[in-house]
């Protein structure tokens, strides 16, 4: 089978650049051949909230035998240029997938959507967000990211959601075909190996407590951070680090201020950046519990990684985390919004031991999209 991916490239930091790569490996390493059409630039710089845009990696792609670099774009690109319209023709793909998280750069996945269209293959769009928060904020982004994405919508073959949650946004929302929905679960995100031993991931991270709670991944308000804080200044074991990490792109004023105040402010580390592949096994392998306090949710890499090596999560029970996290053992589910109990919770699994790994295997999604293409799906 032959299969086109379209996303961001290696080069960018977050879960979807990570999760095209896991992907790309995957169908790679299952003997079928991957062309790559890569989006870099995204936006322009002074519109991303961010600090850290680009890692330092020196390639866009990937290196494996069954990978292709088809042809990599950037925000202010007119147009897909001939020789790499021609370069994908060649290639003759099977199936596109086109990972869409965000109307900022519809622009881009539109031009995607077309030229892939000219080949006549099936395209599907894999929505890892339904509706992005920062979209929703601005009227006129939030008309046109609804009437715009449910025309290419409809133009898909298929689209992709991970939940049956979701499922139900999506057709609610820009209100497509029942037909064209499939329900694929989110692979684990394997490409970081076992875990560590506790002693030396919190050794190379100068950890003393006798147990850590983590929170990871880009912070933003529906995360919950706030409601964290709080539930962990209720907990009564003792002895535990709060561990925060990654990039703060909302409510800073409110985090900085409910850690400065707080009477645990010792035991609580806030480390405000995006982290490196490498650091990413030494911080999971050196927490107790996953703390996913999150307002609303599709699915989520974080706490995929989690499953991955094998730690206990608590989060509180919406959208897809509830379907995501409802067979793996290690997950305790809370009421969304109760910060008592989620604090209950906490010390609860404070105590659990850790357990086999668990959440969907990266080559059990690729014998789902292959049974897709052969029309089994």
């Amino acid at each position: 089978m032959k299969v086109i991916l379209v996303g961001p490239s290696n080069r960018f930091h977050g879960g979807i650049s990570s999760y095209l790569e896991v992907t790309a490996m995957g169908f790679a390493n299952a003997g079928h051949e991957v062309g790559l059409i890569l989006l870099d630039r995204l936006l322009p710089g002074f519109l991303y909230p961010g600090k850290g845009r680009l890692n330092d990696s020196p390639s866009l792609g990937y290196e494996h035998e069954n990978i292709n670099t088809l042809h990599v774009m950037n925000y202010y690109d007119l147009a897909i240029p001939r020789k790499a319209r021609m370069s994908i023709a060649e290639f003759n793909p099977d199936i596109a997938i086109i990972h869409w998280w965000t109307f900022a750069v519809f622009p881009m996945l539109s031009k995607a959507f077309r030229t892939l269209s000219m080949t006549g293959c099936p395209v599907s769009i894999e929505m890892h967000e339904v509706i992005d928060q920062n979209d929703s904020r601005i009227p006129l982004v939030s008309s046109a990211s609804k009437v715009l994405g449910k025309r290419i919508l409809n133009k898909a073959t298929n689209v992709i959601v991970h939940s049956d949650s979701d499922r139900g946004l999506v057709l609610q929302h820009y209100g497509i075909k029942k037909e064209k929905m499939r329900v694929i679960p989110l692979a684990n995100n394997s490409k970081f190996g076992d875990r560590l031993e506790l002693e030396d991931a919190r050794g190379r991270l100068g950890i003393s407590h006798s147990k850590v709670l983590l929170f990871f991944g880009l912070i933003r308000k529906y995360k919950g951070v706030t409601g964290l804080i709080k539930a962990f200044e209720m907990i009564e074991e003792k002895d535990v680090l709060l561990m925060v990490v990654g990039e703060i792109w909302d409510e800073r004023r409110e985090i900085e201020t409910l850690i400065e105040k707080s009477p645990k402010k010792r035991d609580i580390l806030l480390i405000d950046r995006f982290v490196d592949d490498a650091e990413i096994p030494i911080i999971y392998s050196s927490a107790n519990t996953l703390a996913m306090p999150y307002t609303r949710a599709s699915q989520s890499a974080v706490s995929g990684l989690a499953m991955d090596f094998g730690i206990p999560i608590v989060s509180f029970s919406v959208g897809g985390l509830e379907e995501g996290l409802g067979k793996y053992e290690n997950a305790t589910l809370v009421e969304p919004g109760d910060i008592m109990s989620f604090s209950k919770a906490i010390d609860k699994s404070l105590s659990m031991q850790m357990c086999q790994p668990g959440g969907n295997a990266i080559e059990d999604v690729v014998v789902v999209w292959a049974d897709l293409v052969n029309g089994d799906g």
